[in-house]
């Protein structure tokens, strides 16, 4: 029986991510490639191969390097071959540490940590741009400055939440990523954790001056200016000048408060023309003054004098509420530069003072003043309800919703370009049984909806769209468009420019949007059609129908390239849920003319690694994601795509740092979710239940994550809670992953009669998953029922046998039919199964075969496995509740590992 299920979902849609090195040469300054002679030899790096040197600093020399592994580019840094002592290799060593376990877009990321016979080394991303002490040079407007300066904040917080002290910021120590003007914070060799500052202190014996004098030079790279004080003198904050203290989160926000004072004001504050003049300066708090005309907010002002106070306990103690409030600044100033004089009419104040008038004003009118804060919303979360067909023609509404589908494609690109809008995908709007505003709250906390509806007026089709208020339904503000009759592309083009407009969004130039390309209004009516039926799938006959729409919307139009991919979508779609065998080559044959049509894009090359990975060609598929990932390295649904991919291929930790990076990028209950349930299935409970602390408050009744928290819940025990849990939602989505997961939970408690009945529920809802009837199998075993049993297990055989046919080496299907075939009896079939499924490597393979070995009567191979799978961190009493190993728990002959460690495969 396997243990709570949760559910799953596609892996296309969009977003990016972090790490370390010491000192970075600006891209425009290091481009030349050295001579082969100068370079290290390229063996003891593995499949890393050195292709230039780009820098040097204190600790090591950084090379361009390529991952022929991954084949990415990457940057690898080793320590300089004349300072290999044991303190400097530790030292490296700590840096890497330090900077794998910080995962933030602005913090550059670790791949890897290895040494050589003689030198350590790590390998992180490559960054194509410039020092900020050379990007700064540039002619920047204030708002682009306070782009810079919130990435900086909100990466030094994300470092100081996981207790990590930078200790060296200052501009060569930051990157600015061209052309999209992104941040990374780089070299944390200096850094330390909080919690081990106290033991430095305590260790590390005595003081140091007051002051330091001749002991410092001008060579302000220098990492250590003497005895205890570390960092570059000018971004020194003057408590490390004047006692013996380490370094806090305040320190930081000095060095930080500099970096803000140099970028607005054009000039250092302290830095003078000798080491001792500028300590003067920093501990008696001699600014420079401005070096050019600053106008700016007194907000701002206030905010650099904050982090520049004298005293830490004066300065801001959070640096993410500095980014917000620095985000939260950008964003005024632009709104500023757009509307010009009309600025003040979206100030609340300015409401505020003629409130009196304007109720004067509505009541002499007999009309309801207008809350301009309102319509101008600052949500950043957007849905679109399918538009709805009010008139005589039903056939309307299925390329109305199809619209209403294109039109969230198009909203999703746009709202990216308007304060990072996060709308909602039509996929979870799918999962609704009621699709309104109130039940779209409700389940995923969106903030803005927007809904519609079209009415047939004599000759005129007009559209109604109002902007909903997400928590209340209070609408916000309406407006209507007559639309164009006979050309549903024209159509769709007036109905997004008054979205745009009702939005108060700006439409950015050169976007590729849906404006379609088809050049005949039939296939573009086809086109529609078919994408609303695929947006339910899971409907009865839906999925033909899409599938007959798009192949005619295609065969009218061959050269509708839009069409052509949602044919493709549709089809793999098909393959999943009908026949893979069938639709699969379709799919890949489409998709092979369409590379051969078009150039590479990061949605052709995500369509090819998932066509990879229904073929269980994982390393393929990870090489796709790889590629689309360097077209598009800020997208979210491509990461977790490759996360996914990785995880079926067994490499776990590459897995982990996948899906960790889409759930830091995009922050949208989706990818934590994906996050918390790679753990659970991995049985790392700790690290699941703080993924969904972090789900609780983004989507509280969202089916998806209380099958999550249920899980969690499951494993630790507490079956009382997490049947609570998977009751509330089946509540919200009856469907057959929320009986499965209550019908496995009342099998653990040997309710086995209780649990058939919701299982018998689950295959009604989705008879063709073999591990629905499986699991139907088992209780109606359980339970007594063996005529029940046998013809549940069966089905679930023939199921699992046609999948096998079509893709033979899906190694987990391979083990269920083992396990099924054990059960029903066919012990000498079962184990030619496992003997086919080759080596094991997952916790739960090993529970599988564990089971089918105890079942076929092969006890020390069943012990084996079973010890095998604890020493892979499956949990030890999970094994108590299975009921085939009974027997072996009784007989004591399993040792329970102190401490999770690496198995070899077996």
């Amino acid at each position: 029986m396997p243990n709570a299920a949760s559910s799953d979902q596609c892996d296309f849609c969009q977003s990016e991510f972090p790490s370390q090195l010491d000192t970075w040469m600006p891209s425009d300054a290091a481009s030349q490639s050295l001579p082969t002679s100068d370079l290290p030899p390229a063996a003891p790096y593995g499949h890393y191969q050195l292709l230039r040197q780009a820098g040097q600093g204190g600790m090591g020399i950084v090379y361009q390097a390529y991952d022929a592994a991954l084949q990415r580019p990457v940057a690898l840094k080793v320590l300089q071959l004349q300072r290999q002592g044991q303190f400097h290799q530790q030292q490296l060593l700590e840096e890497a540490r330090v900077a794998s376990s910080l995962q933030h877009p602005n913090i550059v990321t670790v791949y890897d940590i290895s040494r050589t016979e003689q030198q350590s080394y790590i390998v992180t991303e490559w960054l194509e741009g410039q020092t900020l002490d050379h990007y700064k040079q540039r002619p920047l407007s204030l708002a682009d400055k306070l782009n810079l300066l919130q990435q900086i904040a909100a990466g030094l917080a994300s470092a100081h939440q996981a207790g990590v002290i930078h200790r060296d910021l200052k501009p060569s120590n930051l990157m600015v990523c061209l052309p999209a003007q992104q941040v990374k914070i780089l070299d944390f060799g200096m850094a330390s954790r909080q919690r081990r500052l106290q033991q430095q202190a305590e260790t590390e014996g005595a003081g140091l001056p007051p002051m330091l004098s001749s002991q410092l030079n001008t060579q302000w790279s220098q990492h250590t200016t003497a005895h205890q004080i570390k960092g570059t003198l000018p971004y020194m904050a003057p408590e490390l000048l004047q006692s013996d203290v380490d370094a806090t989160i305040q320190s930081d926000v000095f060095a930080f408060g500099v970096i803000m004072y140099e970028l607005c004001y054009g000039v250092h504050p302290f830095l003078r023309e000798n080491a001792d003049a500028t300590m003067q300066a920093i501990v008696q708090q001699i600014k420079q003054p401005a070096g050019q005309p600053a106008a700016l907010p007194q907000s701002l002002k206030n905010l650099i004098e904050q982090c520049l106070a004298p005293h830490p306990s004066q300065r801001p103690a959070d640096l993410s509420k500095v980014a917000v409030f620095l985000a939260k600044l950008q964003q005024e100033l632009i709104q500023r530069q757009r509307l010009g004089i009309w600025y003040p009419l979206v100030r609340w104040q300015f409401w505020v003072a003629i409130a009196p008038l304007i109720l004067i004003f509505s009541l002499w009118l007999g009309q309801q003043s207008v809350d301009k804060q309102s319509l101008l919303s600052q949500g950043k979360t957007l849905a679109l309800v399918p538009l709805q067909n009010i008139g005589a023609d039903p056939s309307v509404q299925q390329f109305l919703t199809g619209m209403s589908l294109s039109l969230s494609q198009d909203l999703a690109q746009i709202g990216q370009h308007n304060g990072n809008v996060w709308v909602l995908p039509p996929a979870e709007l799918a999962q609704l049984k009621e699709v309104s505003s109130k039940a779209i709250y409700q389940q995923f906390q969106t903030e803005l909806v927007i809904s519609g509806s079209l009415q047939h007026l004599g000759n005129t089709r007009r559209l109604s769209l109002n902007l909903q208020n997400g928590a209340d339904g209070r609408i916000l503000k309406s407006t209507e468009v007559d639309l164009a009759l006979d050309n549903w592309d024209l159509a769709q083009q007036q109905v997004r420019t008054e979205l745009v407009r009702l939005l108060n969004w700006q439409l950015p130039d050169a976007l590729p949007l849906s404006k379609g390309s088809a050049t005949n209004d039939t296939a573009y009516k086809a086109y529609l059609t078919g994408i609303s039926y695929l947006y339910r799938h899971d409907y009865k006959d839906n999925i033909e129908k899409s599938l007959q729409q798009l192949q005619s919307a295609v065969q009218t139009d061959p050269e509708f390239i839009e069409a052509r991919f949602a044919l493709i979508d549709a089809m793999l779609q098909t393959a999943r849920v009908r026949d893979i065998h069938h639709w699969l080559p379709q799919a890949e044959q489409l998709t092979n003319a369409l590379a051969q049509q078009l150039p590479k894009t990061s949605r052709l090359l995500a369509l090819q690694a998932e066509i990879a990975k229904l073929r269980s060609d994982y390393p393929r598929a990870i090489d796709l994601f790889s590629q689309a990932l360097q077209l598009e390295p800020g997208n979210a649904m491509l990461i977790h795509g490759q996360a996914r991919a990785f995880d079926l291929a067994g490499q776990t930790a590459a897995a982990e740092q996948q899906f960790q990076q889409a759930a830091e990028i995009s922050r949208n209950w989706y990818f934590i979710n994906a996050l918390a349930v790679f753990y659970y299935q991995h049985q790392q409970l700790d690290k699941a239940e703080r993924s969904y602390r972090k789900l609780a408050g983004l989507a509280p009744n969202n089916a998806q994550v209380l099958q999550t928290l249920g899980a969690i819940q499951f494993s630790r025990g507490d079956y009382s809670a997490a049947l609570t849990t998977f009751k509330q939602a089946v509540a919200i989505d009856n469907d057959a992953v929320n009986h499965s997961n209550i019908g496995t939970l009342l099998f653990y408690q040997q309710q086995y009669a209780e649990a058939s009945a919701h299982f018998a529920l689950a295959v009604e809802l989705k008879p063709d998953s073999y591990q629905l009837w499986g699991n139907l199998a088992d209780s109606y075993r359980w339970a007594q029922q063996p005529d029940k049993a046998r013809e549940s297990y069966q089905h679930a055989i023939r199921l699992v046998t046609l999948l096998l046919e079509k893709t033979p080496k899906l190694q987990n299907a391979r083990l269920r039919l083992g396990l099924y075939l054990a059960k029903n009896g066919q012990s000498r079939q079962a184990l030619q199964e496992l003997k086919a499924a080759g080596a094991l490597k997952k916790p739960q393979q090993l529970i599988n075969a564990a089971q089918i070995c105890e079942i076929s009567g092969e006890r020390q191979r069943a012990v084996d496995y079973l010890q095998a799978a604890l020493a892979l961190g499956y949990d030890f009493d999970a094994l108590q509740s299975e009921p085939e190993f009974k027997q072996i728990m009784q007989q004591q002959v399993l040792t329970r590992p102190e401490r999770n460690k690496p198995a070899s495969s077996i």
